[in-house]
């Protein structure tokens, strides 16, 4: 069973956000990995939804030299580029950390520029390919505990119909991460197997 990554992620995206609104947690709290994964995933979102002009309007726009460089190792220095560009437009090269200080150089932005980044941006095209790829690599235990969790309905009633070998079958490649009780289980029915 493919696990759909992106889904995964807009749900605990949704939640830091909802943390970081109300500011019980900071983007600082998260592993080095998974700031990468979030400033990549918010400059999409942003860029996807309203264009540069929008990823540096709002609040998103106050990490884009961090975003820079979680870009890079994310998804590649095509995109980081085309980020680092768009800093370049800011007088001086330089992005206020403060909105309203933002929000006022942005209005000295030229926007066609902007577009033009926009469109390179969206001409990339394998951005969600390539953060899917890197959340497999540095989240694989992250990812097998949840696609083991997305099984267990359907591993429960093989065990209560008794069909022991589909059981541990599915199980298998999850044998270093059960539950202790479904453990137990697992190992019952590899007995109940060999004594067939």
């Amino acid at each position: 069973n493919k696990i759909d990554i992106m889904s995964i992620l807009d749900k605990y995206i949704n939640e830091f956000l909802e943390n970081l609104l109300n500011e019980n947690i900071s983007h600082e709290d998260l592993s080095s990995n998974k700031q990468n994964v979030l400033l990549s995933y918010l400059f999409d979102l942003e860029v996807s939804n309203g264009g540069l002009h929008q990823y540096f309007y709002n609040f998103t726009g106050e990490f884009s030299l961090e975003t820079v460089a979680s870009l890079k190792l994310t998804i590649g220095s095509e995109v980081s580029d085309i980020l680092l560009d768009g800093v370049r437009l800011f007088p001086k090269s330089t992005i206020w950390k403060e909105l309203k200080s933002r929000r006022e150089c942005l209005l000295i932005v030229d926007p066609k520029a902007l577009r033009e980044l926009d469109n390179k941006f969206f001409d990339c095209g394998t951005f969600r390919k390539q953060l899917s790829k890197y959340i497999e690599f540095h989240f694989n235990d992250e990812l097998r505990s949840i696609k083991l969790l997305g099984i267990i309905p359907e591993v429960n009633e093989l065990f209560r119909l008794k069909k022991y070998s589909q059981y541990v079958e599915k199980l298998d490649k999850f044998e270093d991460i059960l539950s202790k009780p479904i453990y137990r289980r697992y190992l019952f029915a590899q007995k109940q197997i060999k004594s067939t």
